[in-house]
């Protein structure tokens, strides 16, 4: 507890761990949270879902029969064709980057935090969904550029986190 009253003071990033709960020192607040899983997980071609280390599921419509409106915030709209699979669902590595959908230049995932100020929580818990090496997304956050809808899409892989 002592240890917890000091970090109070000092700067961001202290970090606290026990057998159910990881608390860190982020700015002015102690964020707890769960236990963070830092697993890997494949994505075959016609899986539906994963539950671990989050519920993520996936769907392939035609472009014809979806409504780019009404989609949700924890949405991802992606060009079926750009896809390789396997996929692969990993939490981002220092040096990851991409380029974020409307932007033409790559930008690092870390950059990409700090402008949207992700606090240490959140960015240990960001998983990315990769194609073939390329970051395809920030799953629930961002799409890469390479991977929108384009005039000639036929098919869009619809991935809710």
């Amino acid at each position: 507890m002592d240890a917890i009253f000091k970090s109070l003071s000092s700067s961001s990033g202290r970090e606290f761990v026990n057998s159910n709960y990881y608390m860190v020192k982020d700015r002015d607040q102690l964020i707890i949270s769960t236990h963070i899983l830092l697993d890997s997980v494949v994505v075959n071609k016609g899986q539906s879902y994963i539950n671990s280390p989050v519920r993520i599921d996936f769907n392939i419509f035609s472009i014809e029969t979806v409504s780019i409106q009404n989609k949700l915030a924890n949405e991802m709209y992606i060009d079926y064709s750009k896809l390789e699979f396997p996929l692969l669902i990993r939490p981002w590595q220092h040096g990851d980057s991409f380029i974020p959908l409307g932007m033409k230049s790559f930008k690092k995932i870390s950059d990409y935090f700090i402008d949207n100020k992700f606090s240490l929580i959140k960015k240990k818990k960001t998983l990315l969904l990769i194609s073939n090496n390329t970051i395809v997304c920030i799953l629930g956050e961002r799409l890469d550029d390479r991977f929108k809808l384009v005039e000639n899409s036929k098919k869009v892989y619809i991935v809710t986190l």
